[in-house]
Parts: structure tokens; sequence; C-alpha cells
């Protein structure tokens, strides 16, 4: 099992902190929730500007087996969100 741990960071520790992660391994960003019912939606690159409202993230490192799942959370007329949850092999 992971780690939890909270960290603040400015844009330029970000950035370095995941040049470092990338330099030796193969990681994936995915963000806790998302607005659409895709895995693509969880995934991103970085913690650019565009997703500055998250604050919750998964970092994986691809060297581990690992199969996401997610799940509704909420629905109401004008917004759905979807929840990451973990699954381990």
């Amino acid at each position: 099992m992971g780690k939890q741990i909270a960290v603040i960071m400015t844009k330029i520790d970000e950035s370095s902190f995941l040049d470092f992660l990338k330099s030796i391994s193969e990681i994936q960003i995915l963000k806790a929730d998302a607005s659409s019912a895709s895995k693509d939606a969880f995934m991103i690159d970085d913690f650019s500007k565009d997703h500055e409202n998250d604050f919750i993230y998964y970092i994986w490192n691809k060297s581990f087996p690992w199969n996401f799942e997610f799940s509704q959370t909420k629905t109401n007329r004008t917004k759905q969100n979807f929840l990451l949850y973990r699954k381990y092999l």
C-alpha cells in the first residue's frame, strides 16, 4: 500500500518534483475526481493551471500493475462527478 503525504509546493517545486519522479520511473498522475466517465479524464501530465482547483492527486509508479476504477458520486441536472478509487490486483 502506498503512503499519503500532504505537501505545499510552489510551481517551480512542482515542476522539479515531477521531473525527478519521471527521471527515475515511468509515472502517471491521476486526479481524484473527474467530470467525465472516462479513465482518460483522470489522467493528467502535470499540476498545471488547468488543474489548480484539484487538490488530491495520485502518483502511479507504472512499474507496479494497477487497474484503477471509478464510480459516479453525484448527479444533478447540470453536473456529474466521478470518483477514482483504488483497486489492488
